[in-house]
């Protein structure tokens, strides 16, 4: 049926129900929980040259709003887009991309950025610093770091 009204259409128009467009705002961090709860894969997660991307595939988007739900940061939106029989509708779209953050202490990546300074910043908010520092280490790092403190 998509593909019908697209070969249909001559000019970019709205089919309610039929297309969707999903984004992120400045919020988002790049967890990943959207691109888990996708039932379609219209999410998905991309890595690589030290980033961290979040991609949509707008013709897999059935618009069930699992995404909306999940994002623990409601940095998404949902809307009905439009058919644009210019535009390829598979290609998928970076939707947000951010550089990885690095160990403190080796510099192995950790996870995108803005995650890691939320998480961060949220843990030091509440004092839990020795918390804190510890997101800034990889899993190797932390647990070194674990095993001194008990020397």
């Amino acid at each position: 049926m998509l593909s019908m009204a697209i070969k249909l259409s001559t000019e970019p128009v709205a089919v309610e129900g039929l297309l969707y467009e999903v984004k992120v705002d400045e919020n988002c961090t790049l967890c990943e929980v959207c691109a888990a709860k996708c039932p379609t894969g219209a999410l998905s997660m991309k890595s690589g040259r030290g980033l961290r991307q979040l991609v949509f595939r707008q013709d897999l988007c059935i618009g069930c709003g699992f995404c909306l739900q999940a994002c623990p940061e409601s940095a998404m939106s949902i809307s009905t887009a439009q058919i644009d029989p210019s535009e390829e509708i598979s290609t998928p779209k970076t939707l947000r991309s951010d550089e990885l953050a690095r160990c403190i202490e080796c510099g192995a990546p950790l996870g995108p950025k803005s995650l890691i300074e939320v998480v961060y910043r949220r843990l030091t908010e509440k004092g839990m610093d020795r918390a804190a520092e510890a997101v800034l280490l990889c899993q190797d790092c932390r647990a070194r770091k674990m095993l001194e403190g008990l020397a």
